[in-house]
């Protein structure tokens, strides 16, 4: 095997150590970036669990949802997001694992600018207890 000159040994090791300095601040690059946009996806799902959140802030479109006994929540769920009534399912779902009331089975109309608290107070029965009860 041939030596190397001395001049080949330096451009090898600066290439190297460029080389190296590249790769670590791409990694960490892509480290932050990664960090960025979980941070911002667990924002934006613990707003659409916890905040005021609606499809449409406007006068927004009626739709009729029908809801048949047997139905699980994941399955109402997805009814809602698929007439685009609701922003995201998982959201919905586990909104209303928190909240105590049962989803009713039955034919509702539902507007895209209502909340989810204006939503479960449809589908569960609880607006309609409260407008008898006035």
């Amino acid at each position: 095997m041939a030596k190397r000159s001395k001049k080949t040994k330096v451009a090898l090791k600066v290439t190297n150590s460029i080389l190296h300095l590249l790769l670590n601040v791409l990694f960490y690059c892509l480290v932050v970036l990664i960090v960025i946009k979980s941070c911002a996806w667990t924002y934006n799902f613990s707003y659409q669990l916890f905040g005021d959140v609606r499809v449409s802030d406007t006068a927004g479109i009626e739709r009729q949802v029908v809801i048949s006994q047997g139905d699980s929540t994941m399955s109402v769920a997805s009814k809602l997001e698929l007439n685009k009534l609701i922003v995201n399912k998982y959201s919905f779902y586990l909104r209303a694992k928190l909240t105590d009331e049962t989803i009713q089975p039955g034919i509702y109309s539902i507007n895209s600018s209502m909340n989810y608290d204006e939503i479960f107070g449809i589908i569960t029965g609880s607006a309609n207890e409260s407008e008898n009860e006035s």
